[in-house]
């Protein structure tokens, strides 16, 4: 009698977990995991220190070959309410993938969205390994929670999974910079560099850090000393616009602007601009940023300076105000010896019924 009293409680409790994992998005699931947090380790920057040219990612480029950046915004996976939607999103990026044949692809950031982001994660980046792309993330305001770093992966355990990816050239950068992701890749062409991408964790930060500010010119400084002295081209990825995406807008400049919703169009922060007056004075020629979803242009201003913000990638897509095109899908770089050029990839709604007017 004792063992079928048992064998129905076990029943029933087993019948209970079934229905919750099937119909409510794994919430059970979460009820008994506990967060993942990842080691510290103490990497302290500081200006006066000599270059260290090790640290810095290096891509090859094959002469007389195009080189393309393929960048995905906004990817947005979610372990609970949008896991119905990880296929589809996995489809869409092999699309564009397969489509643009990129050689180096980077993420700008908000690669899950919510605080359950250890399934989403952990897929997102052992699929991605498949395509054996080098890759290149920076961190956006939600992948390690909405807003705080409250996820079921924190933000050094997040560091860890893309560190260890075999062909993720992520770096978490020194531990005292007030965020986690800052990291520079230089791209050769037979042992010339050709373009330096600077990757800026400005995703949970409303500003870059003063020591953000310090270690770019710090890093520009010394590549300039390998690159003949001379300052290499330079690229800058982040999450979110600074203030200078919007100069088009407010002075009035020819530009197609994809969306007239502004959200962050009232940032004007410190170090924006003191990061934008160094980096043009030292060769950075784009600005790249994700974030804004259905927001999107390309724009050159009067510096010669080129701000993308890319178009959206994975689930939440948009339409134009006035005409029947969907956004979503991927910007793309292509360099070559005479320049390099911005490109969109538009994904069809109808394929993949990711997005939501």
């Amino acid at each position: 009698m004792k063992n079928k009293k048992v064998l129905k409680t076990v029943i029933i409790l087993s019948s209970i977990l079934g229905f919750l994992l099937v119909s409510g998005g794994l919430t059970s699931y979460f009820l008994f995991l506990h967060r993942y947090h990842g080691k510290v380790i103490v990497d302290e920057f500081n200006k006066d220190n000599e270059f260290d040219s090790s640290k810095i990612k290096v891509v090859k480029k094959e002469k007389g070959k195009d080189f393309k950046i393929l960048n995905f915004a906004d990817v947005q996976m979610c372990d609970l309410e949008d896991i119905k939607y990880m296929p589809k999103i996995k489809e869409e990026l092999t699309e564009i993938v397969n489509a643009t044949k990129p050689d180096l692809i980077t993420l700008t950031g908000d690669q899950t969205w919510s605080n359950e982001n250890l399934i989403s994660l952990k897929s997102l980046i052992s699929w991605m390994e498949g395509f054996k792309i080098p890759r290149a993330p920076v961190f956006g305001n939600h992948d390690f929670g909405n807003g705080e770093n409250n996820a079921v992966l924190d933000n050094l355990k997040c560091c860890e999974l893309y560190e260890k990816a075999k062909h993720c050239l992520f770096s978490r950068g020194p531990s005292n910079l007030e965020c986690v992701g800052n990291y520079v890749i230089n791209i050769e062409e037979e042992g010339k560099i050709i373009k330096t991408l600077y990757m800026m964790d400005y995703g949970v930060l409303d500003d870059f850090t003063s020591k953000q500010v310090e270690r770019f010119n710090w890093n520009a400084e010394g590549i300039r000393k390998l690159n003949n002295d001379q300052y290499t081209d330079g690229m800058i990825f982040c999450h979110k616009p600074i203030h200078k995406f919007f100069d088009a807008w407010f002075n009035g400049e020819e530009v197609v602007i994809k969306r007239k919703t502004l959200q962050n169009a009232d940032i004007l922060e410190e170090n924006q601009d003191i990061l934008y007056k160094d980096a043009k004075e030292k060769g950075v020629k784009d600005f790249v940023c994700g974030h804004e979803h259905w927001f999107h242009f390309c724009y050159k201003n009067s510096d010669n300076i080129r701000f993308t913000m890319s178009l959206k990638t994975g689930e939440l897509g948009g339409y134009l105000e006035t005409e029947d095109t969907y956004l979503n899908g991927a910007s793309y770089f292509t360099i070559n010896d005479e320049e390099t050029t911005v490109s969109d990839y538009y994904v069809s709604k109808s394929k993949y019924g990711l997005g939501k007017e």
